[in-house]
């Protein structure tokens, strides 16, 4: 559940960058979210080991992914 409020934290730190005319991640980045806190949600009510298992590896596919689109560009030179 700590989990959740960190990402409504997050969520909200973005709008407010975008009002202050930073760049945001658009609609991406709601899609992400609300994506990882519902498999989240229903990682902590299940306990079965291969929701568990298979929940792991698509988190970590789909933040390497949305990592990997949104810093591609970032490199030290």
């Amino acid at each position: 559940m700590l989990w959740a409020l960190v990402v409504l934290i997050d969520v909200v730190d973005t709008e407010l960058k975008k009002q202050l005319g930073l760049s945001g991640f658009g609609v991406l980045h709601i899609i992400l979210w609300i994506t990882l806190i519902s498999g989240s949600l229903v990682a902590a009510r299940v306990t079965n080991r291969l929701y568990h298992s298979a929940w792991g590896l698509i988190f970590f596919t789909i933040m390497s992914a949305f990592e990997y689109i949104n810093f591609r560009v970032l490199r030290a030179d």
